[in-house]
């Protein structure tokens, strides 16, 4: 199956949205199956997500990849920055060589209303509220797919999604901008999103350069 989406932002991270339409025994030509873990569509998302590594970028070194105290995969030499995500039957991977990234992709369903309390600020809220009902779902699910998205790009954990991650109001289009602001207590600064939305998903890139945070066990 084709890459469902290959793009790349205004500064050069490279995206990819794989539809999962292979059986697992294609995947494992090129991984091997995560230790630990016997959900056989986990499985299968996981080791999609590695193939989308190497389809965006053949050099890739995923024998080299490791796992992060905050759950985040990453490479020691630095030599790429990356970001995979996985939802359903889609796996979706960011690459730079220059800039920290976060990727999210997330079906549109009604269950986010039910944690929204805990992602969404007053305002977002308010704002969420002065949108036409046909309109709500699909902005509230870009909210939370971008804030996810910041939760990757940031990669250390402890963060408040209501309260240390806070997005601007949106056009809602096919394929569009998020101004969100990064206000966690080591570090602060504003970013710009990129969206891309469909009849039932969406999906969120945050690229920026993020310096090293001397907080891992914080």
């Amino acid at each position: 199956m084709p890459a469902y989406l290959r793009s790349s932002t205004p500064s050069g991270t490279r995206f990819l949205l794989w539809e999962i339409a292979e059986d697992r025994s294609f995947f494992e030509q090129t991984s091997t199956p995560p230790a630990g873990v016997s959900n056989s569509k986990k499985i299968i998302q996981h080791l999609a997500g590695r193939y989308s590594l190497l389809a965006l970028e053949p050099s890739f070194p995923l024998q080299d990849i490791q796992i992060s105290a905050a759950n985040k995969p990453y490479l020691a030499n630095h030599l790429w920055q990356f970001s995979i995500s996985h939802c359903k039957n889609f796996a979706a991977v960011a690459i730079s060589s220059h800039e920290t990234v976060g990727i999210d992709v997330e079906y549109i369903t009604p269950k986010v209303a039910l944690i929204q309390h805990k992602f969404c600020s007053a305002s977002e809220t308010r704002w969420l509220n002065s949108l036409l009902p046909s309109q709500k779902l699909t902005a509230l699910t870009l909210i939370w797919s971008a804030k996810e998205a910041l939760f990757k790009w940031w990669g250390y954990g402890g963060v408040d999604f209501s309260d240390h991650l806070l997005t601007q109001p949106f056009e809602l289009k096919e394929t569009g901008e998020i101004h969100a602001a990064f206000l966690h207590p080591l570090y602060q600064t504003n970013l710009l999103l990129r969206y891309y939305c469909w009849e039932q998903m969406v999906l969120v890139i945050a690229s920026q350069f993020l310096p090293k945070i001397e907080h891992e066990k914080n």
